[in-house]
């Protein structure tokens, strides 16, 4: 928070600096579990972002992918989808559907389609998350493990769905 404040005073609310300073310590909140202190923190750092940055800047992309998170985490579905969109289409945009970035933008998509029940929408994002993963970044990072592991919790998922049906 001092660092914040310093930042504040020293460059403006609207520097990217600052910007940057907000979104982390949003995140530090929502770490903590204090997601309705990070919440407008994230959304004030997401706004200035785009007045800065514009929309399809990297810095906005994962503010807007960061907000997504903390909507998921209060149980606002509904609400994390479109951004969690955003910033999977801006991220396929600005930064190539092999980038790390887009390829946990296509992750998180996936992952929240499946916590909605859309199993035929949420597959094929999560097969293209793990091959993108072993492709940029191979088997052994552990972001390329967590593909892995969001695949098998995925064919699980439907496969339960499927004995239901």
């Amino acid at each position: 928070r001092e660092a914040l404040d310093g930042s504040r005073r020293a460059l403006g609310d609207s520097h990217p600096s600052t910007l940057t300073s907000i979104n982390n310590l949003a995140g530090l909140l929502q770490a903590q579990g204090k997601l309705g202190e990070a919440e407008p923190l994230y959304r004030e750092a997401l706004d200035g972002q785009r007045r800065t940055l514009g929309d399809s800047h990297p810095d906005t992309l994962t503010s807007i992918n960061n907000l997504a998170c903390l909507v998921e985490a209060q149980g606002k579905l509904g609400e994390a989808e479109p951004l969690y969109r955003e910033a999977l289409d801006g991220c396929r945009r600005t930064l190539g559907d092999s980038h790390p970035d887009t390829l946990t933008s296509i992750s998180n998509l996936a992952c929240l389609l499946q916590a909605q029940g859309k199993l035929a929408e949420a597959g094929p994002l999560f097969r293209e998350s793990l091959d993108g993963h072993r492709r940029v970044l191979g088997d052994a990072h552990p972001d390329t493990r967590d593909a892995v592991q969001f695949w098998a919790l995925f064919e699980k998922a439907r496969t339960a769905a499927g004995k239901r049906k």
